[in-house]
């Protein structure tokens, strides 16, 4: 069984004064938390983690919220979809001296990955726009009844 976290624990919760974060509210009712590196938890990624366990449940991710401190946005509320994915980017200016950091967030519909791109930490969109839908296959969490399909494009 995949751990994952279901409650804002010390970890959690240093975690997210740390860090930006995200957190996924569950077709289940559960909700669950962005711990990434916990101690003795493998894989690191907590999204890899809630993968993992929405196959081994059945349920799916039915909306995505982003966190930074007291700063909250809804980044996926949709509920008829075949899929979520989210993935961190990072990027700089030539020749700046500052890094950003990005949430890569979005849902798969009909085979097509629709994309939003949340520059944190002051989680403002800064892009949105359709991909193909193989390229977030792993890192892709599909509705129930979706497991083991390939992504139809």
């Amino acid at each position: 069984m995949s751990f994952v976290s279901k409650s804002i624990d010390t970890y959690v919760n240093v975690y997210g004064d740390n860090h930006p974060m995200w957190i996924a509210k569950l077709s289940n009712g559960e909700t669950v938390y962005q711990d990434d590196d916990r101690p003795e938890v493998h894989p690191a990624s907590a999204w890899l983690r809630l993968r993992d366990y929405c196959i081994q449940e059945k349920i799916h991710v039915k909306s995505l919220l982003l966190k930074n401190k007291s700063n909250q946005v809804v980044a996926i509320q949709d509920d008829e979809n075949d899929g979520v994915f989210l993935t961190k980017a990072a990027g700089a200016f030539l020749f700046g001296d500052e890094t950003l950091e990005f949430f890569n967030v979005g849902v798969i519909k009909n085979g097509k990955a629709h994309l939003t791109k949340w520059k944190m930490p002051d989680m403002t969109r800064d892009l949105r726009e359709e991909r193909e839908a193989e390229q977030y296959v792993d890192v892709s969490i599909l509705r129930a009844g979706n497991f083991g399909k390939e992504l139809q494009t």
